[in-house]
């Protein structure tokens, strides 16, 4: 009976021995898995979480460290759902926004950017993102204007460097192109009683034969119209 005893005893230590052992390797692979977080070692974290099993908050630091991967390799779509789909986990609703005004950005979305990330001013580089939009517009904007004017695209290439102002030549390029419409307007009785352009559709198709005729050249047009 007091063998028995004794065995008992002898196991249930061993079994505290080893539950004990076993907490604390496991709580020294969590405190690795979040060094390797820290460290910015993605892929690394997410095998060191998964390994970790349902330990502590494990199996949500594995999604975090797979969605910082996503938006390291610049897959922001998919990071931004695992972020979203994180909740209020650590900075993920932050990340989330940021990482999506950084997709808006790959498209030239810089308005809806602007937006997203003035909403979040102070986090990471959101700051001096910020103050890049503007120019980025600008230029984006610009480049489509000089498009329009080469396929003859009259009413687009009007409207966008109005809009761009003094940025880099197109004030002299508006003047050009309301230059030629005017004439053509003056020739074809498309000027209303103020003076302003009418650009009817009989307009618009005898402009772009000329600029069509010149490659969007509109010196050359001008040229042609005797401007």
């Amino acid at each position: 009976m007091k063998k028995s005893i004794s065995l008992l005893l002898a196991l249930m230590l061993l079994a505290l021995g080893c539950s004990t052992a076993f907490a604390r390797s496991a709580e020294d692979d969590y405190e690795k898995a979040l060094a390797l977080l820290a460290e910015e070692k993605y892929q690394d974290a997410v095998k060191a979480f998964d390994e970790l099993d349902s330990y502590l908050d494990a199996p949500r630091y594995s999604m975090y460290s797979s969605a910082m991967q996503y938006a390291q390799n610049g897959l922001y779509a998919i990071a931004v759902q695992n972020f979203t789909s994180l909740g209020d986990f650590m900075d993920s609703p932050l990340l989330a926004v940021y990482y999506t005004a950084l997709a808006c950005e790959e498209t030239e979305e810089y308005e809806t950017a602007l937006q997203l990330l003035d909403e979040i001013s102070l986090y990471k580089d959101s700051a001096d993102r910020l103050l890049t939009y503007p120019e980025k517009i600008n230029a984006r904007d610009y480049k489509k204007a000089v498009a329009a004017q080469e396929a003859s695209d009259l009413d687009a290439a009007l409207s966008l460097f109005k809009k761009l102002g003094n940025y880099q030549d197109s004030a002299s390029r508006l003047k050009e192109v309301e230059q030629l419409v005017q004439r053509y307007a003056a020739e074809m009785g498309s000027l209303s009683e103020s003076g302003e352009i009418v650009v009817t559709d009989e307009l618009r198709y005898h402009v772009e034969q000329v600029l069509v005729k010149c490659d969007g050249d509109l010196e050359a047009a001008a040229t042609l119209l005797g401007l």
